[in-house]
C-alpha cells in the first residue's frame, strides 16, 4: 500500500471482511506486483495462471476473475484520483 500512496487510507488498510473475502484480498496483493506498468490492470493471464497453478475449478476461476477485476478497478480509480489531487496541488 505504501508504494501506491495508500498507507494513510484506513478504509484500504483495515477493512472488516469475512474470512472468505480475506482470501481474495490476499491474492490481490500478491498479483498486483505483476502489473505491466503502475496504472495498468493486473494482466488477465496473471490471474488465470494463478488459478491454473492452484487448480481452481471453473466456478472458482470465475469468482477469482470477478473479485480481482472488481478490486483492481477500484484500486486503479483510487490511485488515479490520488494522482489527480497531487497534480492539482502542484498547479
Amino acid at each position: 500500500l505504501k508504494r501506491a500512496g495508500l498507507e494513510d487510507n484506513k478504509a484500504m488498510t483495515s477493512p472488516e471482511l469475512n474470512d472468505g473475502l480475506v482470501f481474495y484480498v490476499d491474492i490481490f496483493f500478491k498479483l498486483t506486483t505483476d502489473r505491466l506498468h503502475e496504472m495498468g490492470p493486473i494482466p488477465t493471464m496473471t490471474i488465470l495462471n494463478f488459478s491454473n497453478y492452484y487448480e481452481f475449478d471453473q466456478e472458482e476461476e470465475n469468482d477469482l476473475l470477478f473479485f480481482m477485476r472488481a478490486m483492481d478497478n477500484t484500486f486503479l480509480e483510487h490511485v488515479a484520483a490520488e494522482n489527480k489531487k497531487k497534480i492539482n496541488k502542484k498547479q
